[in-house]
């Protein structure tokens, strides 16, 4: 029995050392790649994705088949498949950043699923032989086209075997990825691919005639080249007749076909809104308003007052063609809108007052040829490097709005495009407005004049903003408030009317959000005729309520114009007031400011306004403004510290200044000497009592005092000497003369001869 057993051993040893053959099959399927392994028994496995996908089974010494699995592979989500490096590995070289996806579908069947969008420059399949079909079928675009059905004539089995390079005979003959080898069956590709789309495009247009003997084509496919693969397919989804989904056009159809489905997918590959779902145009009728609301609201509700959804939806449309954000919201609150629907509440959200408050919907995007472009701009969203404005497609999604929703939504889309620095295309906002509506439409006015501003036409500007503020509409402190803004940009002063009116639009919008702003024009207005009443306080109190670089702007011109006016007083009082320390101001405000409080004494208030950073521009200017504040305060060292690493002049008359303030004369006399200045530095040398180098100085004005610097040292000094002695003399005999006399009116002797 042993022997027995012993045989079986030495039988079966040699079948288990030698691997088992794993077939690698790949397909295409809808938006997604599949390889299908046919595994002799079911084994754990894992995947690991290094710059490939790098699939392991376990348990299992396979020798991969990968010679037929890229034949099906077009989608250029895979690039090759190879075996890997380690033992049981199989390495797969992907064209994207693909979510990965692995599972049984049967015992002996694992499949791997790679889902996303290829890179830039995909390899495609290889080119069915002519043992397999001569008449290529062009994968149908996302937009359905059912008509073309003409056959794109690819080269026959003589041209396929002219391929530089072969990624399946890549796959079997090499067991590593060779990005080398990658690359190159990539340009080949690229190249093979362009040639056949060239070639087939002048054979459809009749330039060339194509001499090819086609083979019969086989009724049915062979049973080896049949996907055995098993897809999970839910039974909900009837099943497509034989036949329904083969596509077959030309060139010329390929073309019109790629053009049509730019229109609905961007440059990042997100699919855009279709147009027949934000056409405007379509939901107002010719029958006018009352007419055509009054019809659907009698269908809003049916038996058992149960409300229709179509007919809410309909009613919603026409409510948002005419603008009334508001009521349409209503009545799309009224029934339960489908999901792909509830872009309606956003586009009511919208045109109620020009802000989305909710969510934009998935399908907007600014580089959409749809009008979801424009749609996406009055949401609010920011242009990026990969999501640039399509402007061609906002302005002709503007120009077909009906006309009364194009004079609505103009100052919304013309407040968007200067957020996104878009003002160029203001005069064609202005031109579509215009088109259909009367003189008198205040909207058109108010988009007119931002483009005048724009097209530097500031009168023309001024005289298209007096129209809306003589209206007195609800634009009108709008209106108001630019012009001033307007003439606050140019410096000219405000009319006296326009600031009372300004000042009486702030009082009645108190509460409303736009009062901040007619708060802060008012006081813009007032600084502008010389009156700074509460100013800094008013700005102080409206810090949290205006935007942050507003708010900065116009207190920088509030104490510029403060610093200009001649009244010294006033310009104190204001200066020093303690709601100037909590404002932010420009650096040119600020240095104005100081510069004024250091000619007039105040250095340690100019060091207050000079205290905060600067931009890199404006920091020597400030430097020196710090240096001569601290000269004022007699801080000689602080300014020599703010003068480190600066240069010119105006520098060196600074420095020179504060060596003389700490007495140190000769540095100062070097100073001057720089400069060119002898005379200057000639009385240095005079205070610092260096007479050799005041008698080296060529200066005019001290030839007196070198003069004497010449007289002879070694002079007869007797005669001299002998009449100091008489002087002597004489005042001993007056000194007693004055005592006697004070002596005579009996005052103290010590205190006349003290």
């Amino acid at each position: 029995m042993k022997r027995i057993w012993l045989a079986v051993c030495f039988v079966l040893l040699p079948i288990a050392s030698v691997g088992q053959t794993v077939t690698v099959r790949g397909g295409e399927h809808d938006g997604f790649t599949r390889l299908v392994l046919d595994l002799p028994r079911k084994v754990a496995w894992s995947i690991v994705k290094e710059d490939a996908m790098i699939l392991t089974l376990e348990g299992l010494t396979p020798n991969f088949e990968v010679s037929s699995a890229m034949q099906r592979l077009s989608a250029g989500r895979v690039l090759a498949v190879n075996v890997g490096q380690e033992p049981a590995t199989l390495a797969v070289a992907l064209n994207c950043e693909c979510e990965v996806q692995s599972f049984y579908a049967s015992q002996t069947m694992l499949v791997i699923d790679f889902y996303g969008s290829p890179g830039a420059n995909p390899v495609t399949g290889v080119s069915p032989t002519s043992e397999e079909s001569n008449v290529a079928t062009v994968q149908q675009p996302s937009r359905d086209v059912s008509g073309f059905q003409l056959p794109l004539i690819l080269p026959n089995d003589t041209a396929s075997k002219t391929q530089s390079i072969d990624m399946a005979n890549l796959g079997a003959e090499s067991s590593q990825l060779f990005e080398e080898q990658i690359d190159r069956a990539r340009r080949s590709r690229d190249v093979e691919r362009s040639l056949l789309t060239e070639m087939g495009r002048v054979a459809s247009q009749g330039l060339v005639e194509p001499h090819l003997t086609l083979p019969e084509v086989e009724k049915f496919p062979k049973k080896a080249d049949q996907d055995s693969i098993v897809e999970n397919v839910p039974a909900s989804l009837a099943k497509v007749p034989d036949g329904q989904n083969i596509r077959a056009f030309s060139s010329a159809d390929r073309d019109f076909l790629l053009s049509q489905e730019t229109l609905i997918i961007n440059r990042n590959g997100q699919r855009c809104m279709e147009d027949e779902l934000l056409a405007l145009q379509d939901w107002v009728s010719d029958e006018g308003f009352g007419k055509q609301t009054g019809m659907l609201r009698t269908q809003l509700f049916g038996e058992f007052d149960k409300p229709d959804p179509v007919a809410a939806q309909t009613l919603a449309q026409a409510y948002i063609g005419y603008g009334l954000g508001i009521e349409a919201a209503q009545v799309l609150n009224v029934v339960v809108l489908q999901e792909a629907n509830t872009y309606l509440f956003a586009m009511a959200d919208i045109v109620e007052d020009g802000v989305l408050t909710g969510e934009m919907p998935a399908t907007w995007y600014l580089d959409c040829e749809t009008p979801a472009s424009f749609w996406a701009l009055l949401a609010g969203a920011q242009t990026r490097s990969d999501m640039p404005l399509n402007k061609s497609s906002v302005i002709r999604s503007f120009s077909a709005l009906p006309a009364q929703l194009r004079a609505h939504l103009g100052p919304f889309l013309t407040a968007r495009l200067q957020s996104i620095g878009e003002e160029r295309l203001l005069s064609d906002v202005v031109r579509h407005m215009e088109r259909g509506q009367p003189d008198d439409v205040i909207n058109v006015a108010l988009v007119s004049a931002q483009a005048e501003l724009v097209a530097g036409e500031p009168e023309s500007a001024a005289g298209e903003l007096e129209k809306v503020i003589a209206a007195n509409r609800e634009d009108a402190p709008k209106a108001l408030a630019q012009k001033i803004d307007m003439l606050v940009d140019q410096e000219a002063s405000v009319p006296v009317g326009d600031i009372d009116l300004i000042e009486a639009f702030a009082l009645e919008y108190r509460q409303d959000p736009i009062g901040p702003n007619l708060a802060l024009s008012a006081v813009l207005a007032r600084a502008s005729a010389g009156n700074f009443d509460e100013s800094f306080l008013e700005l102080a109190l409206l810090t949290s309520k205006v935007e942050q670089g507003k708010l900065i702007d116009s207190a920088s011109f509030v104490l510029t114009r403060l610093s200009q006016t001649p009244d010294d007083v006033l310009f104190l009082e204001y200066a020093f007031s303690p709601e100037a320390e909590k404002l932010q101001f420009s650096s040119v405000a600020e240095h104005e400011a100081a510069r004024r409080l250091i000619d007039l004494g105040f250095a340690g208030r100019a060091l207050v306004y000079l205290s905060s950073a600067t931009q890199p521009e404006m920091g020597r200017e400030r430097k020196l403004l710090r240096a001569e504040a601290a000269l004022g305060l007699g801080r000689m060292r602080q300014a020599e510290a703010e003068l480190l690493g600066l240069h010119g002049t105006d520098v060196e008359a600074l420095r020179v200044k504060a060596k003389i303030g700490q007495q140190d004369y000769q540095a100062a006399q070097i100073v001057f000497e720089t400069l060119g200045d002898n005379s200057a530095a000639a009385e240095q040398a005079w205070l610092g009592e260096d007479w050799t180098g005041l008698r080296g100085l060529d200066a005019a004005e001290w030839e007196g005092e070198q003069a004497l610097l010449e007289l002879d040292e070694s002079a007869d000094r007797a005669p001299s000497l002998a009449n100091s002695e008489e002087l002597l003399r004489e005042s001993d005999e007056l000194r007693d003369l004055v005592a006697d006399v004070l002596a005579r009116h009996a005052l103290d002797a010590q205190l006349a001869t003290r």
